[in-house]
């Protein structure tokens, strides 16, 4: 089988808050983690996003009043009505987004652990 993944995933359950811009707008939207790994991660929300919208995702770490700032774009989008993460309400979409730089090894295992 061919796997195209480059960096492992692994499982989070971490709340993020995403920025993208619409008519010079900057839009505030939240969601929480599936999977994360150093090039992107996997995540729902009540966003209404379309493949290739830009945005920015902020992510908070538990110990530390520091954020994470990855900025990235929407790979694609998933029906939950078709997906195996049950917990993923009807109203909400699952996104899948790639980082534009990868995050650090360090800044993953905080974000992980």
């Amino acid at each position: 089988m061919n796997n195209k993944r480059i960096y492992q995933r692994y499982e989070c359950d971490i709340k993020i808050k995403l920025y993208h811009k619409d008519l010079e707008q900057d839009i505030l939207l939240h969601g929480k983690g599936i999977n994360i790994s150093q090039g992107g991660i996997l995540f729902y929300s009540l966003a209404s996003l379309k493949i290739d919208t830009k945005c920015s995702v902020y992510f908070k770490l538990k110990e530390e009043s520091k954020l994470i700032i990855k900025e990235g774009k929407v790979l694609r989008v998933n029906d939950p009505d078709k997906s195996k993460f049950t917990f993923v309400k009807k109203t909400e979409n699952i996104y899948a987004m790639q980082f534009n730089n990868i995050l650090s090894i360090e800044e993953l295992n905080k974000l992980i652990n």
